[in-house]
C-alpha cells in the first residue's frame, strides 16, 4: 500500500506544511482515505499537533465529527471521488465545541496518481484574525499558476486597511450567519415582473432575494453573493429562494388566483450540479408546479467548458426547462454562445447600450435580427426611460423589465403595485400566442415570406402587425414606413382602422378577405390597396395565435403601380387593359397559360404566390422542370388533350406548392390564334381544406382523435347490438376540468382526458368507452348488479389519485351519473343516457366528488 502512496518533493511539501491556509491532501486506497499531509494552518485551526491529528485521521473513526454528519462526510469522500460534489460543512469539535467548516476539495493528477487537495475554512472565525493570519504572506505569479510564498520579514499587506478589513468582517458574517438567516427567515424573495409591453399585461417574474439582517439591515445580492459563490454555497440559497416562491405559486393556485412562470437566476455552478436539479425538481413536484412556469435565466462565465454547458443545457431541456442567456451576468462571448448553444430567450443589459448612439443601436438591431433568425426571443432588462422603451418597441421588442416600468417588490407588494400601474397578469392562454409575436422579424419582414429578397436593417419597407379578435382589429406594431404609408391612404392611424373595422370600402373588404384566407389555409396570401393614383401590393401572414386572438404580419411586396383606365370615357365598357389587370393582380384564382410544349408563358399575382415563385423563374420552364406536380403525367395527359382535340378539362389532382402537397381542382382550355390551336389556359382552386375536412369528418366518426375512445358518432352506428339486453350506463364528468386548463395551460388537460381515458379502458374495457364531449365521457357495459357499478367507481377513483400529469402529479376528481335496465329501442337507449346524465347533475349539485343513480323503467315496464 505505501508503495502506491503519492510522494511528494521535499520543496512541494514544505510549501504545504508551511501554509496558513488549513489544508489536508489525502488519496484514496483500497476505498479509504489515507492523509499525506497537514498544513499548519489546519493544526491550528483544530487545535492539534500535526503527529497527532495524522493518528487520529489514519483510525477512520471520524470520532470528532458531529454524529448527524458523519454519514454525510463519508458519502462526500465517495462522491468527490466520482466528481458528484466539491464541497461540505459539517461539524468539527475543536477544544470541546463543535465548529461549523467549510470543506473544499480539487482532485488533482500527477504521474498517473490521483489525490484530493481539500480547503477548510472555519466559519467561526473572524475577519482580523484571518488578515493577521495571511499578513505574512505575498502573492506572486510563476508559470502562470499563483502561489503562496512564505516571507516572515514581509510587512503587513499594504490593501489591508480597516475599510478591507471590514469587508472581511462582514464576509465571515455572511458565512458564519447564512445558515441561520435561511432557518430564521431573514432572506425573502422579491420579484421584478416582466412586463408585456404590446399587451400591457405582466407576463412573469423575476425572483431576487434580500436579507434582511438584524445586524447590518437590508443586504442586497451583491453584498453576500459573492462570498457564497465563492465558498459554493449559493446551492443552499437558491433551494430556499425556488422552494419560497413554490409556496407562494402554490397558494395562488389553491386560492384560485391566477399565476404567472417565475424566472430564477442560474450560476455556471447550479449549472454543473446534478444534486442540485434533483432537488429543484423534487421542490416542484412537492408543490405541483409545471416546469413550463419555471424558467432558469443562465449566467455563463467566459472560461466555462462549452461541451459540459451543451450536455447539462441539452438535460435542461429534455426535462422540460426552458432558459435564456443572460448577457448582463456572463462573460461567455455572445457570438460563441448563439453558435454553440442553443437558448429559448436573450436578456439583453440595456445599461450597455445607448439609446441616442447611431453605432449602440445599430449593433442592438443587429443582434436582436441574428436571435430572431436562429428562434432566440428578445427580453430587455434594466429598462430606465421611455427612450429606451420606446426605441425597443421600434424594433419589434416585446418583453421588458427594468425600475422604469417596475421595481422589485415582495410578491404580494408587486401585485397590488401592478394592478395599479395597469400591468395585469397575462392570460395563459395568450402565452404562447405572445411568444410567436416575439420572434417575428420586423426589421426583416421579408424573411417571413416565402421567396422574397431579404432587405437591410434601415430600408424604408413599411411593416404591420395587426391583431385581430372577435371581428376588430388593431394595430401590434407598425414601423415609421408602415406609418406613412397608412397616413398617406386614410389621413391618419384613427382613421385607418376604423374603414378596416367599418368594412365598407373596397380597400377594406379585400383586406378582411386575405384576413380569412390566410386563416383558412394557414399560409401567406395577398392584397391590394388602392388610392387615388397608387396601387400597393401587399402580403399578409398569420404568424401567431390564441384562443381569442390572431396575429397578421403585413409589409408591401412589390413597388406601387400607377392606375390604369377602368373604363374608356366614351364607351359604356369596360377597358381590355383594365380587365387583363384584374385578372392578373386582383382574382383570388390562380391563372396560367402555356404555350404548345407545356411552357409557362405568363401566370398571375394568385398563382405566383401560391407557388412561391417569380415570373422569371416560371416562364420558359414546364411543371416538371419546377417540380409542381406529384404525378406530372396525369396533368400532362389532360393538357395534350386540350392542345390536340381542343376541348375543356375540368380534374383533381395534388400539387406541391412550398414544400407542400396540396389538393387542387383544375380548369384547363385551349387558346386560339389565327384559328389554330396556340396554347391553353387554365386556373386551379385549392380544395385541400376540404379534402382535409372530408378525411377528418371520417375519423370522427369512430375515433376521437385526442383520447382514441369511440365518440357519440361512433355511438350512433353501435345503437343496435347495444339494445334488447341489460345494460348499465355512466355519465362521467371531470369535477372543474376548465380550472387545469386555465392554470397549467391546455396541454396539461390535455393530458388529463388522455390518462382518464386509459383508465377507462382498463377498468370497463375497449369496447364500452366513449368521448362524449369535452370532459364528459360515456360508459355502457352488460349490467349484472349495482355493486359492481360501485367497485368499479372506486377503482376508477383509486386510480385517478396522484396521478402522474406531465412533470406533475395531480389528483383528479370525477363525478358519476348512472342507471341500469334493458332498452329495446334506440329511443329508449337515449332515455338510459338521459337519466345517467340527470344522475351525474344531481352529484354536482351536492359537491361533487361522487356517484349517484337509479333504474330505468320503460314505459311498457
Amino acid at each position: 500500500m505505501v508503495a502506491s502512496l503519492y510522494q511528494f518533493d521535499q520543496q512541494s511539501k514544505n510549501f504545504y506544511e508551511k501554509s496558513p491556509f488549513p489544508i489536508m491532501i489525502y488519496q484514496l486506497v483500497d476505498g479509504q482515505y489515507q492523509v499525506l499531509l497537514l498544513s499548519e494552518g489546519y493544526c491550528n485551526m483544530v487545535k492539534s499537533g500535526r503527529a497527532s491529528m495524522m493518528a487520529y485521521l489514519d483510525q477512520h473513526n471520524l470520532s470528532r465529527v458531529h454524529p448527524e454528519d458523519r454519514s454525510r462526510l463519508r458519502n462526500f469522500i465517495w462522491q468527490v471521488d466520482q466528481k458528484k460534489a466539491h464541497r461540505l460543512t459539517y461539524r468539527l469539535s475543536i477544544e470541546g465545541h463543535y465548529h461549523q467548516l467549510l470543506a473544499y476539495c480539487k482532485t488533482q493528477i500527477d504521474n498517473g496518481i490521483k489525490f484530493f487537495i481539500v480547503h477548510y475554512f472555519d466559519i467561526t472565525t473572524n475577519g482580523q484574525k484571518l488578515a493577521d493570519q495571511i499578513s505574512p504572506y505575498v502573492r506572486q505569479k510563476a508559470d502562470q499558476v499563483d502561489k503562496l510564498t512564505y516571507n516572515p520579514a514581509a510587512k503587513p499587506l499594504h490593501y489591508y486597511n480597516p475599510r478591507l478589513q471590514e469587508q472581511v468582517s462582514r464576509r465571515d458574517y455572511v458565512l458564519g450567519h447564512f445558515m441561520e438567516a435561511l432557518e430564521k427567515g431573514w432572506i425573502t424573495v422579491t420579484v421584478q415582473p416582466i412586463i408585456n409591453l404590446m399587451s400591457k399585461n405582466t407576463a412573469a417574474f423575476e425572483l431576487l432575494s434580500r436579507w434582511n439582517d438584524p445586524v447590518y439591515g437590508t443586504l442586497y445580492p451583491k453584498d453576500f453573493l459573492p462570498v457564497l459563490e465563492e465558498n459554493h454555497l449559493t446551492d443552499y440559497l437558491d433551494s430556499y429562494i425556488i422552494k419560497e416562491s413554490c409556496k407562494i405559486w402554490h397558494k395562488r393556485y389553491r386560492q384560485q388566483l391566477q399565476t404567472l412562470p417565475m424566472v430564477f437566476n442560474l450560476t455556471i455552478t447550479d449549472l454543473e450540479n446534478e444534486t442540485f436539479f434533483n432537488q429543484v425538481k423534487k421542490i416542484l413536484q412537492e408543490y405541483q408546479l409545471p416546469r413550463q412556469f419555471f424558467y432558469f435565466d443562465l449566467a455563463i462565465p467566459n472560461n466555462a467548458d462549452p461541451d459540459l454547458v451543451q450536455e447539462q443545457l441539452l438535460s435542461l431541456r429534455k426535462d422540460g426547462f426552458k432558459y435564456a442567456f443572460d448577457l448582463a451576468s456572463s462573460s461567455y462571448p455572445i457570438t460563441d454562445a448563439l453558435i454553440q448553444f442553443t437558448f429559448d430567450f436573450l436578456k439583453f443589459d440595456m445599461m450597455t447600450f445607448d439609446v441616442h448612439d447611431p453605432k449602440s443601436t445599430t449593433i442592438l438591431a443587429s443582434i436582436v435580427t441574428a436571435c430572431k433568425h436562429l428562434g432566440v426571443r428578445p427580453l430587455f432588462k434594466n429598462i430606465e426611460s421611455q427612450d429606451q422603451v420606446d426605441f425597443i418597441q421600434s424594433i419589434g421588442g416585446i418583453m421588458m423589465q427594468g425600475n422604469y416600468l417596475a421595481k422589485p417588490l415582495p410578491f404580494a407588494s408587486s401585485i397590488r403595485n401592478l394592478s395599479r400601474q395597469g400591468f395585469p397578469p397575462q392570460r395563459l392562454a395568450d402565452r404562447d400566442f405572445y411568444r410567436e409575436l416575439n420572434l417575428i422579424n420586423v426589421l426583416d419582414p421579408n424573411a417571413h415570406f416565402f421567396d422574397q429578397e431579404k432587405t437591410g436593417l434601415t430600408a424604408p419597407v413599411p411593416v404591420m402587425v395587426y391583431l385581430v379578435e372577435d371581428g376588430h382589429v388593431k394595430l401590434g406594431y407598425m414601423n415609421g414606413a408602415g406609418q406613412k404609408l397608412l397616413t398617406k391612404l386614410n389621413g391618419n392611424l384613427t382613421n385607418h382602422l376604423a374603414l378596416l373595422n367599418g368594412r365598407k370600402c373596397n380597400n377594406a373588404l379585400r383586406f378582411w378577405d386575405t384576413v380569412a384566407s390566410c386563416t383558412d389555409t394557414g399560409d401567406t396570401a395577398s392584397y391590394t390597396i388602392v388610392d387615388q393614383s397608387f396601387r400597393y401590393r401587399m402580403v399578409m401572414q398569420l404568424v401567431a395565435k390564441s384562443d381569442r386572438c390572431q396575429a397578421f404580419l403585413s409589409t408591401i411586396s412589390e413597388q406601387p403601380s400607377r392606375l390604369l383606365t377602368f373604363a374608356k370615357k366614351d364607351q359604356e365598357e369596360l377597358a381590355p387593359e383594365s380587365l387583363w389587370q384584374t385578372l392578373t393582380h386582383n382574382v383570388k384564382i390562380g391563372l396560367f397559360w402555356k404555350d404548345q410544349n407545356w411552357r409557362f408563358l405568363g401566370a398571375n399575382q394568385q398563382f405566383l404566390d401560391y407557388y412561391g415563385v417569380s415570373l422569371l423563374d416560371l416562364v420558359g420552364r414546364t411543371d416538371e422542370e419546377l417540380g409542381f406536380n406529384i404525378k406530372p403525367e396525369n396533368f400532362r395527359s389532360s393538357e395534350q388533350q386540350v392542345l390536340d382535340e381542343g376541348v375543356s378539362v375540368r380534374e383533381y389532382g395534388k400539387t406541391l406548392a412550398r414544400g407542400k402537397v396540396r389538393d387542387i381542382l383544375a380548369f384547363k382550355a385551349p387558346v386560339y390564334q389565327d384559328g389554330k390551336i396556340a396554347g391553353l389556359m387554365g386556373l386551379f382552386i385549392d380544395t385541400t381544406k376540404n379534402s382535409q375536412r372530408l378525411a377528418q369528418l371520417e375519423n370522427e366518426a369512430s375515433q376521437d382523435a385526442l383520447t382514441k375512445l369511440q365518440n357519440r358518432h361512433s355511438l350512433s352506428h353501435n345503437f343496435a347490438y347495444l339494445t334488447g339486453r341489460p345494460l348499465f350506463v355512466l355519465m362521467i364528468d371531470i369535477d372543474f376540468f376548465k380550472e387545469y386548463n386555465d392554470t397549467f395551460g391546455h396541454c396539461y388537460g390535455d393530458e388529463i382526458l388522455k390518462k382518464i381515458s386509459q383508465n377507462l379502458l382498463k377498468i370497463y374495457g375497449i369496447g364500452n368507452c366513449y368521448r362524449y364531449g369535452g370532459d364528459e365521457f360515456l360508459v355502457i357495459g352488460d349490467f349484472s348488479k349495482i355493486e359492481d357499478i360501485k367497485a368499479k367507481y372506486w377503482q376508477l377513483r383509486q386510480a385517478l389519485e396522484k396521478m402522474e400529469i406531465l412533470d406533475i402529479n395531480l389528483t383528479i376528481n370525477v363525478s358519476v351519473g348512472y342507471c341500469y335496465g334493458k332498452a329495446l329501442t334506440k329511443d329508449e337507449l337515449e332515455g338510459m343516457i338521459h337519466l345517467a346524465d340527470h344522475n351525474l347533475y344531481k352529484v354536482k349539485d351536492h359537491g361533487r366528488c361522487g356517484i349517484d343513480g337509479s333504474r330505468y323503467l320503460a314505459e311498457y315496464e
